[in-house]
């Protein structure tokens, strides 16, 4: 008969637990978030370096943020429907519902603002870069506490 040297899981966090989720949620921040904005922050680099207008709402104007909302929420979205245990079901289903109003207010809200940019109509840029700056804000947020959930219900 052999011993295993595994500690059972307890229900306290230990270090190693602690600092495993602070690398998996620095994981996603990088992975999940820098890499999502990247193209837009590329897209300032090339404006400024042109020497073309570079502004807040000439770089966001366009509702770009609103696609990276989308999808940020989506995959938060499906990370909190795919648990397999019953445990938070309370925050996952408020963080689901959550996820699921911003993407849908977020897709429609780009899609109405790129019909609107094509059929030639002015729209208040400056609006749609600060609005889609605010719901991207609002769904990293909500992502954040989606990842906590699922990272948490899988230790268990």
């Amino acid at each position: 008969m052999t011993r295993t040297t595994e500690p059972a899981a307890s229900a306290n966090p230990t270090r190693s637990d602690t600092a495993e989720l602070w690398a998996a949620f620095l994981r996603w921040l990088l992975y999940g978030i820098v890499l999502a904005v990247l193209p837009i922050a590329v897209n300032w680099v090339s404006l400024m370096t042109r020497g073309l207008d570079a502004s807040f709402s000439a770089v966001l104007g366009g509702g770009e943020l609103l696609l990276v909302s989308a999808v940020l929420g989506a995959t938060a979205a499906g990370d909190l429907m795919g648990a397999r245990t019953r445990r938070f079901i309370v925050f996952r289903t408020v963080l689901t519902g959550g996820n699921l109003i911003l993407i849908v207010f977020a897709s429609l809200w780009f899609a109405d603002t790129t019909a609107v940019l094509r059929a030639g109509t002015d729209i208040d840029r400056g609006f749609v870069a600060l609005g889609s700056l605010v719901v991207l804000v609002s769904e990293i947020v909500v992502c954040a506490c989606s990842f906590l959930v699922t990272r948490l219900e899988d230790k268990r």
